[in-house]
């Protein structure tokens, strides 16, 4: 790099370096004098002119300053105003093309030029909203309004049938240039518009089809499509014109031929002659014979055409089956079956209508024929068993059912794939028949055949309701007649389809069979109850009910249950003194029977006789019979311990339930009968307590008797008493829900967060009991919340329709609200509900227990029932 020349100079006279910048020197680390240290150099100099120069000159730079300065000024804003000039005479001539191109802008591209707009990310989600919101959908044609303008569903038909002509049209060689063709035919007839209407979209479709024909005139599809354009245009004589021309240029083509007798539909001796014409050309066309046959009228023609037809087309089936319909004669008719299954063996239909009129033997000969030809046919062998139905002499059921039983391990053997359920849809087609043997036996043999029980039941109940549904549940309660689930689900189907003779008729068969030996009976009298049940409730006919017991009685004379049910029966009927003597003859035939549950019978009776009010003679049997002779069982020491409080004994009622205790120290009840005899009677409360203290000793951690002792504090009014006695037992029992229970009830719930915290852990830990249920409605109930209240009681008989307690419960709401309670009362009959604390008290009490269970619910709503 040259070395600048200004270095070499030497300095101006005067001139001291730093000066001209404003600087007075500098200093170091030594120097003490401050900032304003004068340099060495200038100590000597005049202090007044310090820099060297006149006054005078100083001035003249001032002068020359302030010109150059204002001289600066003046020359940047006449610049700066050139400027802005200029800029402004630039834009007009930057933009002055596009002025003139707005001449050229239309009005819809000025209306639509954009807006400018908020382009953040709020504002571009809410436009892509809009945009969502605006999307509007296809919709088919069926949703539009009548008389609507369809010309844009025309247009877009147009631009198909375009495309699809001139593929055709370049590439009319190609394979699939017939379907196309066909597709548009069958589009066009679906065309809903009146092309009347549209005479330009007419005039366009009619000048396509017109080039395809010409493209392609041995293409038959554009004859028939052009044809029907024209009839559609109202133009009935071009339409018959063009497709005259089309049986010219296609004569081998039936549909045509058919296109062409259908325009001229109304002149039959025109179609006649087409029809003619057609066949000509056409000998095997199936579709040109029947259109001619069904062109004529007399029946005898017919069956001239028909015979013509079979002389070209001696397979067809059709044709012979219209060859049987028109025949004459009988004898006639059978000749021709025949030779049609000689020409078509495999013909199972042609085979059903000769066997119908041949005689029995000959249809035997015809059937063999025909097992051997359709070694796979299952209606073969259906068809054999139709036959020994209706024209064999003697058969039995047992013998259809083993020759379908044959039939369908032949059909197995021949490798033919058949289900259950296809038997028993087959079954069901011969009941809609009428053939009702034929389709009990298959439905028999088709069960036999598959022996999976769990298949068997799934395709039957998958069944339509029908006879065949009937059958197969009676088949399967035959091999599994104490699954109950089938019971149940039969007896549904006969009372949907109003056949409960059906289901009595089931009873019968397998419980009265002599051929079995009574083998269903034997192992299983319940059913014979069930069945006199649901005769007694069903059919309301009580002699039936006790004619069905007898009978089954004669059969098993020692056994208990049935003892037990007919003298329930006997009692529930209101037949007392019928009831009386059977009571007797029931204790002389079983008095020496070791029968189990024994007892009873006698316990039965002992409460027959308090209802009878005969308490003396039930004291005396109790006395000598009962406890001597079953000296386990409580029931005994209980009754007559209640006997003599009825009677107002206590002393003798109190003894009895003291015995008790010592002869059966762990049964619960005895205990709490003595207790309370101590508190209500004698009113001896601490011997009471300890009646409790000694029963638990003997019977430790016993919920039954921490729940008594409880209730017995919480009727004295010692409520902390009686919930410390509860929540120790639930923290021994937990899940117990009679303990949860009596909780509730005596738990302090002034306060709904306390009272919706004891109801959540209550039904927790008892899986939402019953029981428990039934209280959170009570305590509803209690509060007047009827609505609520009535929710807890319905969820309640939901869950357990034999807790008495929450039916009750639940028509006592039903009377609050001014509610119908007869829907109530038939659901008791129903469901016959067994127990709950509410319900015992009147099915247990000695004058009431043989109410009905709708009459023990109408008492317990009565004042002096509410509790």
């Amino acid at each position: 790099m040259e070395l600048p020349s200004f270095l070499s100079q030497s300095p101006p006279p005067g001139y001291i370096p730093g000066i001209g910048r404003g600087a007075t020197g500098f200093s170091n680390r030594g120097d003490k004098k401050g900032p304003n240290k004068v340099p060495r150099r200038l100590q000597n100099q005049d202090i007044a002119n310090p820099t060297g120069l006149d006054i005078k000159d100083r001035d003249e730079d001032r002068e020359a300053d302030k010109v150059f300065t204002d001289l600066d000024t003046k020359l940047s804003s006449r610049n700066k105003s050139k400027k802005s000039d200029e800029n402004q005479q630039s834009i007009p001539h930057q933009f002055a093309d596009l002025k003139r191109s707005l001449a050229t802008v239309s009005e819809d591209q000025w209306l639509n030029i954009p807006d400018a707009g908020d382009y953040t990310k709020k504002r571009r989600r809410e436009r892509l909203d809009e945009k969502l919101n605006r999307k509007t959908y296809a919709a088919p044609d069926t949703l539009l309004m009548p008389y609507v303008n369809l010309s844009k569903l025309t247009e877009e038909r147009e631009k198909m049938l375009t495309r699809q002509l001139d593929s055709n049209i370049f590439e009319k060689d190609g394979p699939n240039s017939a379907d196309e063709a066909q597709k548009y035919i069958n589009e066009l007839e679906m065309v809903e518009a009146n092309p009347r209407e549209n005479e330009d979209d007419v005039k366009r479709m009619r000048t396509i089809l017109q080039s395809y024909r010409n493209a392609d005139p041995k293409k038959p599809e554009g004859w028939i499509a052009s044809a029907r354009l024209e009839e559609r245009a109202r133009r009935l004589r071009t339409a018959k014109n063009i497709v005259e021309q089309g049986c010219c240029e296609c004569p081998r083509n039936e549909d045509v031929w058919l296109e062409n007798i259908r325009l001229n539909g109304a002149d039959i001796q025109r179609c006649k002659l087409l029809a003619a014409q057609g066949i000509k050309f056409n000998p095997q066309s199936l579709q040109l014979w029947i259109k001619a046959i069904e062109l004529e009228r007399e029946g005898l023609n017919k069956h001239r055409v028909v015979r013509g037809a079979l002389q070209e087309l001696p397979l067809s089936e059709e044709l012979w089956k219209l060859a049987v319909k028109y025949s004459t004669d009988k004898f006639e008719a059978q000749k021709i079956l025949q030779k049609a299954l000689e020409l078509i063996p495999t013909s199972i239909d042609l085979c059903t209508a000769l066997v119908h009129l041949q005689s029995y033997q000959e249809a035997k000969h015809t059937l063999n024929t025909a097992r051997r030809a359709m070694p796979r046919e299952l209606r073969v062998w259906i068809l054999a068993a139709e036959l020994e139905e209706n024209k064999g002499e003697a058969v039995t059921d047992e013998r259809l059912s083993k020759l379908l039983s044959r039939g369908i391990k032949q059909l197995k053997e021949n490798g033919l794939r058949i289900t259950l359920s296809q038997l028993l849809q087959e079954a069901q087609s011969l009941m809609d028949k009428g053939s009702l043997r034929t389709a009990h036996a298959l439905t028999q043999s088709a069960l036999s055949e598959f022996q999976d029980g769990y298949e068997a039941s799934h395709v039957i109940s998958k069944l339509s309701d029908s006879i065949v549904k009937i059958m197969g549940f009676r088949f399967l309660l035959k091999s599994n007649p104490t699954k109950y689930s089938f019971w149940r689900s039969l007896k549904e189907l006969c009372e949907k389809m109003n056949k409960m003779d059906e289901l009595y008729n089931t009873f019968e068969t397998l419980l009265f069979d002599e051929n079995d030996d009574f083998r269903v009976l034997k192992q299983n009298p319940l059913l014979s109850l069930m069945y006199s049940k649901e005769i007694w409730k069903n059919n309301h006919d009580i002699h039936k009910s006790l004619e069905i017991l007898n009978r089954a009685q004669n059969i098993l004379p020692k056994s208990l249950i049935l003892w037990l049910a007919k003298l329930k029966f006997l009692c529930l009927t209101n037949q007392i003194d019928l009831a009386q003597k059977n009571f007797t003859l029931a204790i002389e035939e079983m008095r020496d029977s070791e029968t189990p549950d024994l007892e009873k019978l006698y316990y039965k009776f002992i409460s027959f006789l308090r209802f009878r009010q005969e308490n003396t003679a039930a004291i005396e049997m109790l006395n000598d019979t009962c406890i001597p002779r079953f000296p386990n069982c409580a029931k005994f020491y209980l009754q007559l311990g209640q006997i003599y409080h009825d009677l107002g004994q206590v002393e003798a009622s109190h003894t009895a339930f003291e015995g008790g205790t010592k002869a059966l120290p762990h049964n619960i009840p005895l205990w709490i009968s003595l207790a309370r005899v101590e508190e209500v009677d004698f009113k001896r409360f601490a011997k009471a307590r300890s009646v409790f203290d000694v029963a638990l000793l003997k019977n430790p951690a016993n919920e039954m008797l921490s729940l008594a002792r409880a209730q017995m504090e919480t009727r004295l009014g010692n409520y902390d008493q009686a919930r410390f006695i509860i929540q120790q037992s639930l923290q021994k029992s937990p899940k117990n829900a009679s303990l949860w229970a009596e909780n509730i009830r005596i738990l302090p719930l002034k306060r709904a967060n306390i009272r919706k915290t004891v109801f959540q852990d209550a039904l927790t830990n008892t899986n939402n009991n019953s029981e428990i249920l039934v209280e959170v409605g009570i305590s509803f109930y209690r509060e007047s919340q009827y609505e609520t209240a009535v929710k807890w009681f319905e969820r309640a008989t939901r869950s357990n329709p034999s807790y008495g307690d929450s039916w009750v419960w639940l028509a006592r709401c039903h009377k609050k609200l001014d509610r119908d309670i007869q829907k109530i009362i038939s659901e008791v009959e129903i469901h016959e509900p067994t127990h709950g604390t509410l319900w015992i008290s009147v099915s247990k009490a000695p004058s009431t227990q043989y109410y009905s269970p709708s009459k023990i619910l109408v008492t317990l709503l009565m004042p002096e029932g509410a509790v």
